[in-house]
């Protein structure tokens, strides 16, 4: 399947408008993306915006880990979400509610490294302690040389701190629960990080974020519809094999049908 880009020539002026035009498509909720920040105040009204049971991203990059961002992560850890995701020096550490995984580099004093931050004796290929699993290929690894895998949330943030650093380059957390939602504000606040976020939400959530934060590039998506901030260009796209100029037609009466009638041309 292709996708068959479309544009509508007149512009939206204002996320009111954008929110009036969207409710005469038939739409309650909104999906956006983008708002990148590097404010703490925004980043705080973003997480905020999270509304558990609906669809949540909030991506971050470039933080530092210092003793009060390890407890923090550990009580974001703690906290259940459907995914979260971390790069921090040599190591990955992957959570879902039910099992974590940690990839990581073999650190420089090599197996017996893997093994005191363990605390068992280790070797080359697969270990079994209990339900948690540790291999170790020091040659290939995939997708690096050591990889935990374990139920236990404790054992993957041990190994995630022994095995990387402070130094976070990136990770992202998907579909908060409210207690995670609540560990993650504090988490990135104390990180330091640039934020941009993917979130599910009501149409007068969208517009109030929109509205509180004018400057930062983001989107709405619904009905097959975006409609990009600040300049408010309608587009989207024409799915193969639907692409004929009685679709293209189609999909601008649609729009039109739902644009404010004072909307500006760009």
């Amino acid at each position: 399947m292709a996708l068959i880009p479309i544009e509508f020539p007149q512009r939206l002026q204002s996320p009111a408008e954008a929110e009036a035009f969207y409710r005469k498509l038939g739409d309650r909720r909104v999906g956006v993306r983008g708002f990148r920040t590097s404010d703490p105040r925004r980043i705080e009204r973003l997480v905020s915006a999270i509304e558990p049971g609906h669809d949540s991203t909030i991506n971050f990059e470039t933080g530092l880990l210092d003793l009060r961002g390890w407890a923090r992560l550990e009580a974001l850890a703690a906290a259940e979400a459907e995914y979260l995701d971390i790069h921090a020096g040599g190591a990955n550490l992957r959570m879902w509610p039910a099992q974590a995984k940690v990839y990581a580099r073999l650190p420089i004093d090599g197996i017996e490294g893997v093994s005191a931050a363990f605390g068992a004796p280790l070797r080359v290929g697969e270990n079994r302690h209990g339900e948690t699993t540790v291999m170790i290929d020091p040659v290939v690894g995939y997708p690096l040389a050591v990889a935990i895998t374990t139920p236990d949330r404790g054992v993957a943030m041990q190994m995630f701190r022994a095995l990387g650093d402070a130094r976070l380059s990136r990770g992202y957390v998907m579909q908060a629960s409210e207690p995670a939602k609540q560990a993650l504000g504090p988490f990135l606040h104390g990180l330091g990080a640039t934020v941009h976020v993917t979130l599910d939400v009501q149409l007068e959530l969208a517009r109030e974020l929109a509205t509180v934060c004018p400057d930062l590039k983001h989107d709405w998506q619904a009905s097959l519809v975006l409609v990009d901030f600040p300049d408010g260009r309608i587009h989207g796209f024409l799915k193969t094999p639907n692409t004929s100029d009685r679709d293209r037609e189609q999909w601008l009466a649609r729009v039109r049908t739902a644009v404010p009638a004072a909307t500006s041309r760009p």
